[in-house]
């Protein structure tokens, strides 16, 4: 359980820094920070276990799965974009931590990608099922924006949640803040 606790203490303190730096840089370029927030159902295409262990409950996988945005806070240019991620997990009896890749392509063709860690657990829902719940930072990466995405900074958090069909609900908010070309 330490360790679980020191990877998601690493991950939101990466997630800090990073948006805190894009913060003081957009100060000392008078850039906006605009709230963003949003939600999507993701639907797994493809999961490749690479390890598993029955006695010690052990499961490491590459997990590929697609969504669609539908934003809740912002100006609409995440509205409908195509999500597509990939990202591996190394869970011990539902209990670990992941890292992945997301591409997003919104309608108009404008795209990023993005850099997300996480934990995961498992949680009980109110009729006492237990399901998997995942919680991480995410963060643009830098220089990888086409269209409204060039010369712009963006971090957050998002949580997530297994469906009875398999089907992965995310949760995701930050802030977005377009750069000055140095």
């Amino acid at each position: 359980m330490r360790q679980i606790t020191n990877a998601l203490a690493r991950g939101v303190i990466l997630c800090g820094l990073v948006v805190t730096i894009g913060f003081a840089a957009c100060k000392s370029y008078g850039a906006e920070v605009i709230p963003i927030a949003g939600k999507a159902i993701q639907k797994t295409e493809k999961m490749d276990v690479l390890y598993t262990d029955a006695v010690t409950g052990r499961l490491i996988y590459i997990l590929s799965n697609r969504g669609m945005d539908q934003e809740t806070t912002g100006s609409g240019l995440f509205q409908g974009s195509a999500r597509t991620n990939r990202a591996t997990w190394d869970l011990v009896n539902g209990v670990g931590t992941g890292q992945g890749i997301s591409r997003v392509e919104t309608a108009a063709g404008d795209a990023y990608v993005a850099e997300f860690n996480g934990v995961c657990m498992p949680i009980l829902t109110d009729d006492g099922k237990s399901v998997p719940r995942c919680y991480g930072g995410w963060v643009l990466l830098p220089g990888s924006g086409t269209g409204h995405f060039v010369n712009v900074q963006a971090g957050g958090s998002w949580t997530g949640t297994v469906q009875a069909n398999g089907d992965f609900e995310v949760v995701w908010s930050g802030h977005l803040q377009h750069q000055s070309p140095k």
